[in-house]
């Protein structure tokens, strides 16, 4: 009987979950009659404990993934920041040694770290 009854909250939890999500639920198995004739006494206040139950849950749910997709959304923008500050100092670095270089300076070479001059990017 203890069994039945769990089974049956279960299943109650199932199809709340499945009507609160629009979702429909195929493989789900039934109650049998005789189950079926014991809950409608008080099948109504278990019906409402059940769906307040799910509804809570649901809801707290959605407020972790969204929790977590704001996360991901922030980390994202730091990326792009980030990528930002780089290819900034790329280009400032890339102008300098143009500078050093057009300048005909001597000393560039042991300055950039070893002869030699930079590859310049393509402007394909």
């Amino acid at each position: 009987s203890r069994l039945s009854r769990l089974e049956i909250r279960v299943q109650g939890i199932v199809r709340s979950a499945a009507g609160f999500l629009g979702a429909s639920t195929p493989g789900l198995r039934t109650a049998s009659p005789q189950t079926r004739c014991s809950m409608e006494g008080g099948g109504d206040e278990q019906h409402q404990d059940l769906t307040l139950f799910v509804q809570n849950l649901l809801k707290e749910m959605q407020s972790r993934f969204q929790t977590m997709s704001d996360s991901i959304i922030n980390r994202i923008d730091d990326m792009g920041s980030r990528i930002d500050d780089l290819e900034k100092s790329i280009s400032e670095l890339i102008q300098e040694a143009g500078v050093e270089e057009g300048g005909g300076a001597t000393g560039s070479a042991s300055h950039l770290g070893g002869g030699g001059a930079l590859a310049r990017p393509s402007a394909a």
